[in-house]
């Protein structure tokens, strides 16, 4: 999800502004967006840090986030 994320930020960068800062852009949030990076920013924020790209944890993040919504809908 996330290298599909990127591309695509980069290709719209690109085609509004030039392929040069669109590759720079996408690089850009390749390595400051890495999921290790402690900031608002990062891939998975909102996770418990660190998050990385661990499958099962993202179905286990999932499984949460999806508990809560029902807890809030519930109110």
């Amino acid at each position: 999800q996330r290298r599909v994320a990127d591309v695509r930020f980069g290709e719209c960068i690109a085609e509004r502004k030039g392929g040069v800062l669109g590759t720079l852009m996408r690089l850009g949030v390749r390595v400051g967006g890495h999921p290790i990076v402690p900031a608002g920013w990062r891939w998975g924020y909102g996770r418990s840090y660190p998050a990385g790209y661990d499958p099962a944890r993202e179905a286990e993040n999932e499984g949460e986030e999806a508990a809560e919504a029902d807890d809030e809908s519930a109110d």
